[in-house]
């Protein structure tokens, strides 16, 4: 950056990008100026591939925050660091340069473009009384998102200082945690929307459903909500929301919800294969409020048989509900329902070392696979095998191998 006259060229690293690096949901937002979060660079492979390279191969982590309209001016703050946000921006731009930004962010794949634009103007009284305008003008070389980034930095946001105060720490919280503008309308007339925060690798969802006698019916991971209508002008905020989840007079918990059937194949292949090995998956979802889901499963070999547990509890305040399921199949019968989908999964992973092998350095040719079995304990959930889980899951009920741990609890069937 220099004064009056001067340039500078600011070569901007160049990255081949094939996908879309921006979801729909977040143009909208920032063309529309919509209340929006989301830790975009989780979400995206290329974006994050496009920042590791221009930034040294280090692990990097942006998001954004679209936070509406202030004087027609749109606020949205932008934070981005190296494993943790470390920089913040506070921006205010108006409806045409953020028409431009959407622009370049839906079509990164440009050749290189160069941008000069005047960042600043400053009137300069000389001692005659002469009064002069030293313009500062900077010039940006580089793909079109990152120059229309760079040039929205500088005309249109300032820098934060970290770290930032509790009270600016719990606006951003606040901002962040707002629900759509139409979403809160549609509230009002209990109208069915989905209302969706982003956050790291999580997506939460508020769906409304519509009418339920003379309640809005809301669905909230494993909750429905049952809000009367003199509630439902309250709810602005994703924390609004989840402050229900603790009045029994709103929420119910739908235990069908609370079942995770992902890995139920590596569980049992692991109960056939290796006997004396006891595994074990297991989530915790926090709600607040002293209340959390506890989802899961285990397995272990007992007494001639697979005791497969599937983990359903939830504990709110003093009171815990145990809905899981207990599901016994006789070691013979265990070795027929899977050795179909142990077969497929473990011919593909002969594939795989062979084409491993096929690749490796002629100096280690002579060097063999010894060990062709899976580690069912460590295999890593597919879209395939998630089916394969879901047909075990039916088979096991069609056989009436499984029973409530709880005979006192209710399941809420789908």
């Amino acid at each position: 950056m220099c004064v009056a006259e001067d340039y500078v060229n600011t070569n901007t690293p160049q990255t081949d990008i094939g996908e879309p690096i921006f979801k729909e949901e977040l143009l909208s937002a920032v063309e529309h100026c919509d209340f929006f979060h989301e830790d975009f660079t989780s979400h995206s492979t290329s974006l994050q591939k496009m920042f590791d390279n221009n930034f040294e191969n280090m692990d990097f982590v942006a998001s954004l925050d679209v936070w509406g309209l202030q004087n027609d001016l749109c606020r949205m703050l932008v934070q981005y660091g190296h494993t943790e946000p470390d920089n913040m921006y506070d921006c205010l731009l108006n409806t045409e340069q953020r028409k431009e930004l959407v622009d370049a962010l839906k079509d990164p794949n440009q050749q290189p473009i160069t941008e000069t634009f005047i960042s600043s103007q400053q009137k300069i009284t000389d001692e005659n009384g002469n009064v002069k305008i030293i313009s500062t003008q900077n010039t940006l070389t580089g793909k079109k998102m990152m120059v229309k980034l760079l040039k929205m930095r500088q005309l249109g946001c300032q820098m934060k200082v970290f770290p930032l105060s509790a009270e600016e720490q719990a606006e951003i919280h606040v901002r962040a945690r707002m629900l759509p503008q139409d979403f809160v309308a549609s509230l009002l007339n209990c109208k069915p929307q989905t209302a969706r925060y982003h956050k790291s690798f999580n997506e939460e969802n508020i769906e409304i459903t519509g009418w339920n006698e003379d309640r809005c019916h809301l669905v909230y991971k494993h909750f429905d909500l049952y809000v009367p209508q003199n509630m439902l002008a309250n709810l602005q905020t994703f924390d609004d929301i989840e402050d229900l989840i603790v009045n029994q007079d709103v929420a119910q918990y739908n235990s069908s919800k609370g079942y995770r059937y992902d890995g139920v194949l590596f569980a049992l292949a692991a109960c056939a294969q290796s006997p004396q090995l006891r595994t074990r998956r297991i989530v915790n979802i926090d709600y607040g409020h002293n209340t959390e889901v506890i989802s899961g499963w285990n397995s272990a070999f007992y007494e001639d048989s697979c005791r497969l547990e599937l983990e359903n509890v939830l504990r709110m305040q003093d009171n815990v509900t145990d809905y899981g399921i207990v599901c016994n199949i006789p070691e013979d019968e265990l070795e027929t329902m899977i050795e179909p989908y142990v077969s497929l999964l473990e011919k593909e992973n002969q594939e795989q070392k062979s084409a491993n092998q096929e690749d490796a350095d002629d100096d280690f040719e002579d060097v063999k696979e010894t060990d062709d079995k899976i580690d069912w304990q460590n295999m890593e959930t597919t879209e395939q095998t998630k089916q394969f889980d879901l047909q075990l899951i039916d088979i096991l009920r069609a056989n009436e191998y499984c029973r409530l741990k709880n005979l006192s609890a209710e399941i809420i069937e789908e």
